[in-house]
């Protein structure tokens, strides 16, 4: 078998990276009420990556590529997530579109959280629903983030507003954080188990992930009762953002891993399991 060439891996991960934050925006705005024209653009440019992907990683053939990956799961999700991506911005441009615009958004997460491994590895059940769980969760810990950096930042911003703010979008980060850390744990050990964390790529970078995700928790339990009751906004405000940033660092890790093949299923399966992801072909 061949596994999917390096070039391919990365114009999946940015694709992964841009949809994700560009689906965190479109959440963010669909709460504030703000309608910037191009908010779905990351969105929209990220799924065309992800499938764009996908053709590269099968092979030169454009026609014979796109035949192939039609025929797989998470092709055919990937194609499901640019379409609904590009509806998401059609109707973006019509004023009463809110929530239609919001249940698109979440469609997408679906559809670009349960590609590659989620639908590749049985029981495919078990894999792809927590898979979408896990990256449902980070997308709603970004937003909490960007909704209370918003507020401690706003123009005339007062103490008390930003308190209300962050009691408001606290338990959102702390049941994130819990199905982060549930979802994550079972997920990579099922996938190389226990021996596999430190014998393996995949679960290395597994470990990588969980110490970034332990970080951005740890920033945030600081921020919640250490920083919030200073009442200082500025102090509050910079220590938001090396949280979102190391939660962005934590969402590359992932997006990397999304494109690691786990060495241990692989084993398990057979000497006939594709070593390049959903996408390998056999020759």
């Amino acid at each position: 078998t061949t596994g999917a060439p390096p070039l391919a891996s990365a114009v999946r991960v940015l694709g992964a990276v841009s949809a994700l934050i560009g689906l965190v925006g479109v959440f963010a705005c669909a709460l504030t009420g703000r309608r910037p024209r191009w908010r779905w653009a990351p969105v929209v440019v990220g799924t065309f990556l992800l499938s764009g992907g996908a053709v590269l990683a099968v092979g030169d053939d454009v026609g014979d590529a796109l035949r192939i990956v039609l025929a797989t799961e998470s092709g055919r999700l990937g194609v499901l997530a640019l379409v609904l991506s590009v509806a998401g911005l059609a109707v973006s441009w019509w004023s009463g579109g809110d929530q239609v615009e919001v249940a698109a958004a979440a469609a997408v997460t679906v559809a670009v959280a349960a590609q590659g491994h989620a639908v590749s590895l049985p029981p495919v059940w078990f894999s792809a629903g927590l898979t979408v769980v896990h990256v449902a969760a980070a997308v709603g810990w970004a937003v909490a983030l960007v909704m209370l950096q918003r507020s401690a930042r706003a123009q005339g911003a007062e103490r008390e507003a930003v308190r209300d703010a962050a009691r408001r979008f606290s338990p959102w980060g702390v049941v994130a954080v819990v199905a982060l850390a549930a979802t994550g744990a079972a997920l990579v050990v099922d996938r190389v188990g226990l021996d596999g964390l430190t014998t393996t790529t995949y679960g290395r970078l597994g470990m990588v992930k969980a110490v970034l995700l332990i970080g951005a928790a740890t920033i945030a339990v600081y921020n919640r009762f250490r920083v919030l009751p200073t009442a200082d906004l500025v102090r509050l405000g910079r220590s938001i953002r090396v949280e979102i940033v190391v939660l962005a660092v934590a969402l590359l890790a992932g997006a990397v891993l999304a494109q690691v093949p786990p060495e241990a299923a692989a084993i398990s399966a057979g000497s006939d399991a594709p070593s390049g992801g959903p996408f390998a072909q056999s020759v």
